[in-house]
């Protein structure tokens, strides 16, 4: 990608953490993406609930029960968990 198109990404993922404010947001514990997600919510000033599971299956789970409204992990991982 060039630099105006990895701009281009960042600035819409940001939008989407910042829309997350107040919201309930999973991610499996003690993980990289945890302490990634913890990171940029504070660092945007976003207060979100942030429910952490032992597993990524327990999340989808909370996820699609619309007990979460977002659930963070590894792309990798959830592709493969959906296919």
């Amino acid at each position: 990608h060039g630099r105006a198109q990895r701009a281009e990404i960042l600035t819409h993922r940001l939008g989407k953490l910042v829309g997350l404010q107040g919201r309930k947001v999973g991610v499996l514990g003690g993980t990289t993406t945890e302490h990634a997600l913890r990171g940029a919510l504070r660092d945007l000033g976003v207060k979100a609930e942030i429910v952490t599971v032992g597993d990524h299956r327990a999340g989808l789970d909370l996820l699609t029960a619309d007990r979460l409204d977002a659930y963070f992990a590894d792309r990798a991982i959830i592709a493969a968990m959906l296919h």
